[in-house]
């Protein structure tokens, strides 16, 4: 997928890209960098020495240097817990305006402690040598310490079930839109074989990851005996077979597929660039067709984390 020669893109010495990880368009790890379940938009880039699995990185608007987002050296994703579960998938950025390459830049200091689930807005950096628990805000972030606190009992179980409910649905949700755009966009941008294959492989990492969030998020509710544990384990399942019925129903008019095909053309079917030359009126449909499928997950479960966060 590599379409510039603006930064030497690559992968570096040590590098490993264990299953369900997906670099799009010049996105790159240096040297010993460990990923998995890990989705990185156009030119986001990895430092060295990272451990960076079970998380979604956005934003930026170029491949120059300071216009893509960026994660230091040093930093580690923490995203096992000591309980034993992986309901802990990071959303740096979000799928539903990232996709559209025109949102600020994110920035992960080196040397930071990531302790997910956590999120973070388009235009968030972080102090190099932070540890991150929160929300990281488009601002300096300069993290939590631990310095001086004292030991205390360990819980039998995790804390803030609901806030970790709440966060899975929304990137669960943010996936399945995620799934749209490879559907829709990229298989109309799609030109001759070999980028339709790759194409539809990047929808199958997508649809893995989605699946992924789903199996983990039911063994962390089994783990914890969460009200309607059972139920919302069904709807998830449901929520799968649905898919593809839900993307369908959120199909362009065949003016905005039009329209794509037009531009892409036009930038010699350069993904990123003819995703940043799309008119107003496409990106508002296709905004709106991602905000619907959020909107129908939302509604869908939302009767769960209601009820988690009154327990």
């Amino acid at each position: 997928g590599k379409e510039t020669t603006d930064n030497d893109f690559t992968t570096g010495v040590g590098f490993r890209v264990r299953k369900g990880s997906l670099y799009e368009e010049d996105a790159s790890s240096a040297q010993h960098t460990d990923t998995k379940m890990t989705i990185l938009f156009p030119w986001v880039t990895l430092g060295s020495n990272i451990n960076f699995c079970d998380a979604l990185v956005a934003g930026g608007v170029s491949p120059k240097l300071g216009d893509f987002s960026e994660v230091g050296s040093g930093t580690i994703h923490f995203n096992f817990t000591p309980y034993g579960d992986k309901a802990t998938a990071s959303l740096f950025g979000d799928v539903m305006r990232g996709v559209f390459l025109d949102q600020k830049r994110i920035f992960i200091g080196g040397n930071n402690s990531l302790i997910g689930p956590i999120e973070s807005a388009f235009g968030a950096v972080s102090a190099a040598g932070a540890r991150i628990s929160h929300l990281l805000k488009e601002a300096l972030n300069f993290g939590e310490s631990l310095h001086g606190k004292a030991a205390r009992p360990f819980q039998d179980k995790p804390r803030g079930i609901s806030t970790i409910l709440n966060k899975q649905m929304k990137y669960i949700a943010e996936l399945s839109a995620l799934l749209f755009w490879y559907e829709t966009v990229r298989s109309t941008i799609a030109q001759g074989q070999e980028q339709t294959e790759l194409y539809f492989q990047g929808r199958q990492m997508v649809f893995d990851n989605l699946q992924e969030r789903i199996t983990q998020l039911k063994l962390f509710l089994q783990g914890v005996s969460a009200p309607n544990e059972q139920m919302i384990s069904d709807q998830l399942e449901t929520w799968l077979g649905l898919l593809p019925q839900v993307v369908s129903k959120q199909q362009p008019a065949d003016w905005v597929f039009e329209e794509i095909q037009q531009t892409a053309q036009k930038n010699s079917f350069v993904y990123t660039k003819t995703i940043q030359s799309l008119k107003d009126s496409v990106r508002l449909h296709l905004h709106q067709s991602l905000q619907n499928i959020i909107s129908s997950f939302d509604q869908r479960f939302s009767i769960f984390s209601l009820e988690a966060q009154q327990t």
